[in-house]
């Protein structure tokens, strides 16, 4: 038998698909630091990683690099670029200080363009930045907020979005965790280049004036989420003839179906018709037969999907709900929630990505064997601090990216029966933000279903008693990696160092950190400090910031720059990057 020889392998000699399952490991900036330039065969068979770029996560000192040198040499590939602020508000300034005046130089070939976590002035910034590409026509905006006082106004700020790119965006997309706009007509201009849109509104107002503005849609996404339905009676009401889709949801107003003929009114050619909404007191929402007299009389649909909460079921029999609803060619649902409280009325088949709704109605049956596969995002409230009576939902719901719990610990647990919580793993973020207490074992089940868990933001009362299970502290150290934890009471300062001397023990491969306190009296400078002294724990630590803060004067006539050099393991010639605005202090490491 001939000796078995063990020979070396080069890196580049390896097949292209062992290469390209190695990049599904890394991040976009990971590939493009590592790997761009090296050799003609590496560029070639990472090819399809320079047309879509994510400038995410990303250290201080490794974007520079990419923006000096790597960017300039591959951006005439990139058709598809996301340049996120990471809570950090910095990142996009150095970007622009890079590209700001020569983005259609660097970018000619940009499609899609997709800013996360922006404040509204530097979104603004970034949107005078956008000139003269000629094939950028979509751009996405995720988690834009706002801090204290913006020089930008709402209305300014979706006036550059509108004209942005010298007027050639078709299609502008927020997403479900930015801040609702009231917008206020601008009678000199008609935005007719733009076809697509999803957006947060304030009120049924803001939706008519923007669509007066907009006469060339075909689809409009809205949420509208204050409280006030009053129409203004100086809109406009012209028809949209161009729109085929149209999907609305609410869930804070109380609607009448007069507010929603109002908007039938104006979408005459409508094809697809999406309705979310909620009702205290008009029957006649849950009424089919004068639901389908309003639309077959005012639109022609193809298809239309329903979904009403109805709050006050003393003024339902609902035993007449469903025979009402026999006109559509199409089953309806009607579920009454355990306390008699309230009803859910909806079509089939189910096609709600994002459900909002009390743990008594989810709970039942026919409900959830309903709608949990379509279901990304998941708020269940009114949950008492036994989170396995959700396991019943949530098994329902397995390809369910984030889950939020509002808890209840004046609530008693029911009795309810153990079931095992399959495998989920689509879930990358969870949220506990204001609640102080939970079943460990609950949540260490929790953690064991979800293998791809990375983000949670939670609170510090909650978390600071999860540090009690070995078993949790195991799952946590393997999974988080984004913490955000919410301060909700003021604490004693004593206890900060303790507690973050165990975070940094638990979870050593935390990339971003952030606290959030909502009483600006807790000892935020002892935070600050006691993250600094543990710097050398958290190596892969990009991150790290404190919201709704005031850092002491002295501190800040001293400098943010040089308080921290002095109170840490930095020096003055390290590459990092520190920020105090809005009341918020943020480092970039």
């Amino acid at each position: 038998m001939a000796p078995f020889i063990l020979t070396k392998t080069r890196f580049e000699e390896l097949p292209d698909e062992l290469l390209l399952l190695i990049c599904e490991y890394l991040s976009s900036t990971e590939i493009l630091f590592s790997f761009v330039g090296l050799n003609s065969r590496l560029s070639k068979t990472i090819s399809g990683f320079c047309r879509h770029v994510v400038l995410a996560q990303i250290p201080f000192k490794r974007f520079n690099y990419i923006c000096k040198s790597i960017l300039p040499q591959i951006g005439t590939q990139i058709s598809s670029l996301v340049v996120s602020n990471d809570w950090k508000g910095v990142l996009s300034k150095i970007f622009l200080n890079y590209f700001g005046k020569q983005m259609s130089l660097i970018f000619p070939c940009l499609k899609q363009l997709i800013l996360p976590t922006y404040l509204i002035d530097s979104l603004a910034s970034f949107l005078d930045c956008l000139q003269n590409l000629p094939l950028l026509f979509e751009i996405k905006i995720m988690s834009v907020y706002e801090m204290g006082t913006s020089s930008t106004s709402q209305q300014a700020l979706l006036e550059k979005l509108f004209t942005a790119n010298n007027n050639r965006l078709t299609s502008i997309l927020f997403d479900d965790d930015s801040l609702s706009f009231s917008y206020k007509n601008n009678t000199d201009v008609n935005y007719l280049h733009i076809e697509n849109l999803v957006i947060e509104l304030d009120c049924l107002s803001d939706l008519h004036r923007l669509l007066t503005d907009l006469p060339q849609l075909k689809s409009i996404d809205v949420a509208i989420n204050g409280e006030d339905l009053e129409i203004d009676e100086d809109i406009k009401y012209n028809p949209i003839v161009t729109l085929k889709y149209f999907r609305l949801r609410s869930f804070i107003q109380s609607w009448t179906l007069t507010d929603l003929v109002t908007i039938f009114r104006r979408i005459p050619n409508i094809e697809e018709l999406i309705i979310q909404i909620n009702t205290h007191y008009d029957t006649r929402l849950i009424d089919g037969e004068q639901m389908y007299s309003h639309l077959s009389s005012l639109l022609s649909l193809k298809k239309f999907t329903y979904f009403l909460q109805f709050q006050d079921i003393s003024l339902v029999d609902t035993t007449d709900v469903i025979s009402s609803w026999k006109e559509f060619q199409q089953d309806f649902i009607c579920i009454n929630s355990d306390d008699n409280e309230s009803i859910i009325l909806y079509s089939l088949p189910f096609s709600y990505p994002y459900l909002t709704l009390r743990y008594s109605l989810a709970k039942n049956k026919n409900f959830s064997d309903n709608f949990g596969y379509e279901v990304k995002c998941l708020t269940l409230y009114e949950v008492s601090t036994r989170i396995a009576e959700t396991f019943s939902i949530i098994n329902k719901c397995h390809r369910m990216q984030r889950l939020i719990l509002q808890i209840y610990p004046e609530i008693v647990p029911e009795s309810f029966q153990e079931i095992q919580l399959r495998k989920l793993p689509y879930l990358t973020f969870f949220v506990a933000f204001q609640t102080l207490s939970i079943n460990t074992d609950d949540f260490k089940r929790l953690l064991e279903a979800a293998p791809n868990l990375y983000h949670m933001a939670i609170a510090y009362e909650l978390l600071d008693s999860l540090f009690a299970s070995d078993i949790v502290c195991n799952l946590l150290g393997r999974r988080v990696t984004d913490l955000l934890i919410g301060i909700t009471s003021e604490i004693n300062s004593e206890a900060i160092p303790i507690f973050i001397t165990r975070l940094a023990s638990v979870c050593p491969s935390l990339k971003h950190l952030y606290f959030h306190s909502k009483d600006s009296k807790n000892s935020t400078e002892s935070i600050i400090l006691t993250v600094l002294n543990h710097l050398s724990k958290w190596n892969c630590l990009i991150s790290f910031g404190v919201a709704n803060i005031k850092i002491d004067s002295k501190i800040l006539t001293q400098g943010i720059r040089e308080w921290i050099i002095e109170n840490s393991n930095l020096h003055d010639n390290d590459s990092f990057l520190t920020d105090y605005s809005a009341d918020t202090f943020r480092l970039w490491l």
